[in-house]
């Protein structure tokens, strides 16, 4: 009985792959509903060489495949729905106002016509995805619409490396979208809630991202140009390291960091008067190293805490509980790959 609702769950037309497509690894997560409640299917991680991605764009398209063909082999094959994330300055995103009597259809007619509306920045083809948000509250002829732009090489490289390989992109999300996701389900596995003002800082290879959200929402992001390449010393033994006075880190671009941060605080605060940030949580690779959480929590004078997306939730069986395992050291850097495959769970 139990394998015969194991097989009838893989070939649900519901499951989804979130996969984030990081600097230096690529993440994946495939989780499902059985009974009301939230499985772990699959969980893998698979190293990407130094090069293969450079500010977000494939450049190694051989190395990159083999990772993903790699990761392949550790998904169902009936599993075929890809959902990825997309951030950077290849994104541009934007709520605009159009006349209420739009349909969808025109609406996406409109903005390919009108692209200076969105942006004057980007060169080249483009990519446009948007959501209506609803009725404008100024004009009641109007209504928002929340727009993305990206450039098309880089999700089109994306996509069709992945079909290559035996995925289908069935959703093109954003990084902060994701993240914003995965909070809100890694707090409800918790039974804990996101009320209050939390800011999330993803500390990603080469570039992290700065966020709040009031009440679970956000309202509020920046990316920063430093990462774990930036931050840490990789050529320090971190066992020597701790006895030398934190030679692991860089601590001028730690300090840079923790300016732009600050920078951002108040970027954040012109915009949302007197919701003042009461809670600070790290993830992304940046989150394994204590000597950095304890250095930016004694500069910013906050308790921050460690971002867990992999906790609260139950594996499918013994080996997926075991890869499970193997990777709770760096369950951090899975927080963008939860959101995305929780997509599958709306």
């Amino acid at each position: 009985m139990w394998l015969k609702a194991i097989k009838n769950l893989l070939y649900r037309d519901d499951l989804y792959l979130g996969i984030d497509i990081g600097s230096s690894s690529i993440k994946a997560i495939v989780l499902f509903k059985l009974a009301g409640e939230i499985r772990l299917m699959s969980v893998v991680i698979v190293p990407l060489s130094q090069g293969t991605l450079k500010n977000k764009e494939v450049y190694g398209l051989d190395e990159f495949e083999n990772a993903l063909k790699s990761l392949r082999n550790f998904i169902p094959k009936p599993i075929k729905k890809a959902v990825i994330a997309i951030t950077g300055s290849q994104v541009i995103t934007k709520i605009i106002q159009v006349d209420r009597s739009l349909t969808e259809i025109e609406v996406e007619y409109y903005l390919y016509g009108n692209l200076k509306l969105v942006t004057e920045k980007m060169a080249g083809e483009v990519n446009i995805d948007f959501t209506v948000l609803g009725n404008n509250k100024v004009d009641e002829n109007l209504k928002d619409v929340f727009v993305v732009v990206a450039k098309k090489n880089l999700i089109d490289a994306r996509t069709a490396s992945l079909k290559r390989v035996g995925f289908n992109t069935a959703v093109v999300d954003l990084e902060t979208h994701a993240i914003t996701r995965s909070l809100q389900l890694e707090y409800s596995l918790a039974s804990h809630d996101l009320m209050g003002v939390f800011a999330n800082l993803h500390i990603g290879e080469v570039t992290s991202l700065f966020m709040v959200l009031i009440d679970g929402e956000l309202v509020f992001s920046r990316e920063l140009n430093i990462g774990v390449a930036q931050l840490i010393n990789r050529n320090v033994d971190k066992l020597t390291a701790a006895s030398k006075n934190n030679d692991l880190l860089n601590n001028s671009s730690v300090d840079k960091l923790v300016a732009q941060l600050r920078h951002c605080q108040q970027s954040y605060l012109a915009i949302v008067d007197e919701r003042f940030i009461e809670h600070w949580i790290c993830s992304g690779g940046g989150s394994h190293f204590p000597e950095l959480i304890t250095y930016l929590t004694n500069l910013l004078k906050a308790t921050i805490n460690i971002c867990q997306p992999l906790n609260g939730l139950v594996a499918i069986d013994s080996k997926v509980d075991l890869a499970k395992q193997n990777l709770m050291s760096v369950q951090g850097s899975f927080q963008v790959a939860l959101g995305l495959a929780a997509r599958g769970l709306d």
